[in-house]
């Protein structure tokens, strides 16, 4: 293969990785499929693979939740997490935890980086 070949494959190899990369961060906006098939727990856990930072997720649900509720939750921990991965820096270590009461639901996104921590209750 000649070095104009092998050149070209490889800028097309990068042009196809940016296509798939911004289809995929055009995705984790929109409505994540998993939330609705496997749960919020499930879908958390799939954001925190796909964040920038190293991320922790401890939740087991006891319940299934309204689909509003669900979204709510879900996308009030993604923009904690977002805003951790933007300001603690890539070196931040972030936990989402999840705990169920009898009437709520209390979540908290902690960077160790900053030592910074958003809590959320919601009414189950």
């Amino acid at each position: 293969m000649g070095a104009a070949v092998g050149c070209g494959l490889r800028w097309l190899a990068s042009e196809v990785d940016a296509a798939i990369a911004d289809v995929r961060s055009l995705a984790r906006g929109t409505y994540p499929y998993v939330l609705t098939d496997y749960g919020l727990a499930a879908a958390l856990a799939v954001a925190a693979d796909a964040a920038p930072v190293s991320t922790t997720v401890v939740a087991e649900p006891r319940r299934r939740y309204a689909a509003g509720d669900r979204e709510a939750m879900y996308f009030c921990c993604l923009e904690a997490l977002q805003n951790a991965s933007k300001h603690a820096g890539i070196a931040a270590a972030v936990r989402i935890t999840m705990d169920e009461r009898d009437d709520s639901v209390r979540f908290e996104v902690h960077d160790r980086e900053r030592g910074s921590t958003s809590t959320l209750c919601w009414p189950a």
